[in-house]
């Protein structure tokens, strides 16, 4: 976000905006990358009705926005195998290939990985999934320099049975697309 990068926007109207655009993507490097984090969301959404993650399978159903002791999280999958909560998170930080993610610190990110942690210890499924909203990352990594308390409740979540997924995805005609699937690494901080 720069002067003088070419930005997408998209019209949009309602009562109580301010604006009556909604600014969805930012050229940088010569690639288009999505900023709107809602779109990260709904592309998960498309994903998980379409079973394609089949590391969450199997489930029939799929709710959005679910309590989940102090938080909401963003999916809840029931099914015959019983119940898996996902917990999706945007990226548009990539630095030589490597996905980064939070790029600004995040308590909210922090309470939602530690509820899932609960709630693999009680006997449910968890899973955070990043949407890398660029097509350049070939991995992801906490980034533990802007936030190490994500970082440090993350390594601990997933040591304790919570999924990580990655996907990357390429901004293509106002829309994202699915790219690839990456490698989430979680290394020592230290």
């Amino acid at each position: 976000m720069l002067p003088g990068r070419a930005v997408q926007l998209v019209a949009v109207s309602g009562e109580h905006r301010k604006t009556a655009f909604d600014l969805v993507a930012v050229e940088h490097e010569g690639l288009w990358v999505c900023i709107d984090n809602r779109l990260g969301g709904r592309f998960a959404r498309g994903l998980l009705e379409q079973h394609r993650l089949p590391e969450l399978e199997p489930y029939e159903r799929v709710e959005a926005e679910v309590r989940c002791g102090d938080s909401r999280i963003d999916f809840r999958l029931t099914g015959a195998g019983g119940v898996t909560w996902v917990e999706v998170k945007s990226c548009t930080l990539v630095v030589d290939g490597q996905g980064r993610f939070p790029d600004a610190p995040t308590l909210r990110g922090a309470r939602h990985v530690r509820e899932l942690a609960e709630r693999v210890a009680g006997g449910e499924q968890a899973a955070v999934l990043w949407v890398i909203q660029r097509p350049d990352a070939v991995e992801i990594v906490p980034n533990d320099a802007t936030d190490p308390d994500f970082g440090a409740a993350l390594r601990e979540a997933a040591a304790g049975g919570v999924q990580t997924l990655a996907i990357t995805t390429e901004w293509v005609e106002g829309r994202l697309e699915e790219r690839s699937q990456v490698p989430v690494r979680l290394p020592d901080p230290r």
